[in-house]
């Protein structure tokens, strides 16, 4: 039969997912690790392949995105099982060693229940949050915003392994004063 052929027991489009997969090689043989990224991401959607994980995590890696790698390959380990060669295996298990060092977490809070907390303008989720946020080495800006009042932000740098404890407090809000109520005008006696 004519078409796209499907990989067996994934649903997954092994024409598409080879072409992306191709496509994100081309990217990192050209330096251009971002689109390597997309491509590797939509190769792995459209056949979903535990060897792409990998790729995924060598990129995530060279682009200093320390928790996205450690995350991939994991899944690369979970997911490919004892078809990982041995060798690779212990490769693998060196690189997440090493990059659990590059991983810091961040307890954040507020003062105000229910604000949105954002790491580098990415939401992490509403305060008070369930489990910390573990980020990569370097810079963060962590943000708080509710509606009616300002944003408040604040810049950490973070060190792998170290726990940081994020407070950000919203300024205490003013009543407005309201302008006492108006009296009501004397009616004239009607006669």
């Amino acid at each position: 039969p004519g078409g796209r052929a499907r990989a067996e027991g994934t649903g997954g489009d092994v024409d598409a997912g080879r072409a992306h997969f191709d496509r994100g090689v081309e990217y990192v043989q050209d330096g251009d690790l971002r689109a390597a990224l997309i491509e590797f991401k939509r190769a792995y959607v459209a056949s979903p392949n535990y060897r792409v994980l990998y790729n995924l995590g060598q990129v995530c890696n060279e682009l200093r995105e320390y928790t996205e790698a450690q995350r991939y390959f994991q899944r690369y380990l979970t997911e490919g099982g004892d078809e990982i060669p041995a060798g690779r295996k212990r490769d693998v298990e060196a690189i997440l060693s090493k990059l659990s060092g590059r991983i810091a977490t961040l307890v954040l809070s507020t003062n105000v229940a229910g604000a949105e907390l954002f790491v580098d303008n990415v939401p992490v989720g509403k305060s008070p949050l369930a489990e910390p946020v573990r980020v990569s080495t370097g810079k963060r800006v962590i943000s708080a915003a509710i509606s009616g009042r300002p944003r408040v932000v604040q810049a950490v740098e973070a060190a792998g392994g170290e726990t940081l404890v994020v407070r950000l407090d919203f300024s205490p809000q003013l009543r407005e004063e309201l302008p006492p109520a108006p009296r009501a005008a004397a009616e004239p006696n009607a006669k």
